[in-house]
């Protein structure tokens, strides 16, 4: 069961994406792990594997749940810490935000991965405010209140702010 929160379904993209992370670090073994533990109480005409999701389509965030859930226990020893490098590996796959970032100032990306979140979860919705301290101040409104999903968004952000070549940054997360 995911913790209560407005989004509903998550683009297959996203699905893929946590589920390469555990094929890159892991390796197979690792995959079939995962694959095991989210389809361990379904039956077996509903039991997915990787191939099942369309990058295009859409796919209840309980799944992304219990892929996100399976990895913080097996790789992460329960500790939700390590799925911050599972969102950094999500914005790397991005390649084209590596080169387009250079260009942008810490606001316009911040802008740019509302707009990210928005296509790729339904129900979502970000807001961006200047504090006028150089910094920002940005909240994520419909996301399961879970701690794997302010990881998650910490591990992102991080890596779009490395991106972006700065050389003091501070992510704080609150869920």
């Amino acid at each position: 069961m995911v913790p209560i929160g407005r989004v509903t379904l998550v683009k297959g993209e996203t699905i893929l994406s946590e589920l390469g992370w555990v094929k890159y670090k892991k390796g197979i073994a690792g995959m079939t792990e995962v694959l095991n533990d989210i389809n361990e109480e379904r039956p077996s005409n509903l039991q997915v594997n990787e191939a099942d999701f369309d990058p295009a389509g859409w796919y209840p965030v309980e799944t992304q749940h219990a892929i996100l859930k399976s990895i913080q226990k097996r790789f992460g020893n329960g500790d939700p810490d390590i799925i911050k490098d599972v969102g950094a590996h999500g914005v790397k796959r991005i390649g084209q935000f590596k080169f387009v970032l250079r260009f942008m100032k810490v606001k316009k990306v911040a802008e740019k991965m509302t707009d990210n979140l928005v296509v790729l979860y339904r129900s979502v919705d970000l807001k961006v405010k200047d504090t006028g301290e150089q910094s920002l101040d940005v909240s994520v409104i419909g996301f399961p209140d879970d701690v794997v999903y302010a990881k998650l968004m910490q591990g992102g952000t991080q890596q779009l702010l490395s991106y972006l070549g700065l050389k003091s940054y501070n992510v704080d997360m609150e869920h």
